[in-house]
């Protein structure tokens, strides 16, 4: 990637291209600035080129830049040196900066990750210092190096990660997931399921909104059956019905691929009894109530769930659900209210499960598993 600049700084395009030596753009005549941004593993060598663009004639910066470097990285189970899935970070060291690898939606290198499904990689870095982290979510110790990448050369590191927490006869799980099959999320089927493997997730829900899709043969192809398993769910979505309840996970659900969309709920015109009732009726499920607290396409402000009676008072609340998600990913502001919600569910007689879950859409920053 190549930044160009006005003498006052402030950028004004970047170019970016894959493999080419030659990346051409259109700009308005004027002064400006050409750095090398980044990408390839190369780093810019020397002061920001300048160049004059005129009108009608095509001008010409040479940017010099580094010979590529690279990091190989493996990480192996500390006990029985078995290749584990992992995820690497990687910071940079003054006066190196941190890497952007790549688009935060994505397995692989993005943003300054890189996740691996088989424990081993190799990324192009631009030549510098950097601290490596080697994480395989919480039960694993997340092992640090110092890295220094040569012009030229390859850096490797070889990380043992030590199971450390015990949980024997428990499953990790997100049981709230989104992938692009659900329209509101950039992030591939097969990342998806790397994302989990990465994090030390054992059981992965997708719960698309208004869709049923199985990943269970991506989880299999990726040779991760001993890792992950995949469920399929439906995240029972009520933003377009002329009055919303909001949203509900039902899981688990075979797919039905004589159905649309997989044989998810029919909804529009349907109360959440109604949709209840008929997930019932396919068999065995947990219904969830999922970020409860949301606003506008949240259950209990919805549908004006009262503490004190631990139920709502609109009319066409039901109470028949299995699960409240008192965590949803990253969002603080709704936490103490879901909290308080279960209690009063708990002490009104109506026992439930509470659920701690992503709600994930993407990767980086959105990581599945916690």
């Amino acid at each position: 990637r190549v930044s160009v600049r006005a003498p006052d700084g402030h950028e004004v395009a970047t170019l970016a291209a894959t493999g080419a030596a030659v990346l051409e753009g259109e700009l308005p005549p004027g002064k400006y600035l050409v750095t090398y941004a980044g990408g390839a593993g190369r780093r810019g060598v020397g002061p920001a080129v300048g160049v004059t663009v005129v009108a009608g004639r095509m001008a010409q910066a040479d940017v010099a830049v580094s010979e590529p470097g690279a990091l190989s990285f493996t990480c192996e189970d500390a006990t029985t040196g078995a290749s584990l899935p992992c995820k690497a970070t990687l910071t940079g060291e003054d006066p190196t900066p941190t890497p952007d690898l790549g688009v935060r939606h994505q397995a692989g290198p993005a943003r300054n990750r890189v996740t691996t499904e088989t424990g081993r990689a190799e990324v192009a870095l631009a030549p510098g210092t950097y601290t490596l982290t080697l994480s395989r979510g919480p039960e694993y110790t997340a092992p640090t190096a110092r890295v220094v990448v040569s012009p030229g050369a390859t850096a490797t590191v070889n990380g043992k990660l030590a199971r450390v927490v015990d949980t024997a006869g428990y499953l990790a799980c997100d049981l709230h997931q989104h992938s692009m099959l659900g329209a509101d999320a950039p992030v591939a089927q097969r990342d998806r399921v790397i994302s989990n493997a990465v994090e030390g997730v054992e059981l992965a829900m997708t719960t698309e909104h208004n869709l049923v899709a199985d990943l269970s043969g991506v989880v299999r192809d990726l040779a991760l059956s001993a890792y992950l398993v995949h469920v399929p769910g439906d995240e029972v979505t009520t933003d377009a019905q002329v009055t919303p309840f909001g949203h509900l996970n039902v899981f688990p659900l075979a797919v039905d691929a004589t159905k649309p969309r997989g044989g998810a709920f029919a909804v529009r015109g349907k109360s959440a009894a109604e949709v209840i009732q008929e997930a019932r009726a396919r068999g065995p499920v947990v219904v969830q109530v999922n970020h409860p607290r949301s606003g506008n396409n949240g259950y209990f402000d919805r549908l004006k769930f009262d503490p004190a009676k631990g139920r709502g008072a609109a009319p066409g609340y039901a109470e028949e659900f299995d699960a409240v998600e008192v965590w949803n990913g990253r969002d603080l502001g709704q936490r103490a209210r879901c909290i308080d919600d279960y209690f009063a569910l708990l002490r009104t007689s109506h026992p439930v499960t509470p659920t701690a879950n992503t709600d994930t859409h993407g990767i980086v920053g959105q990581e599945p598993g916690y």
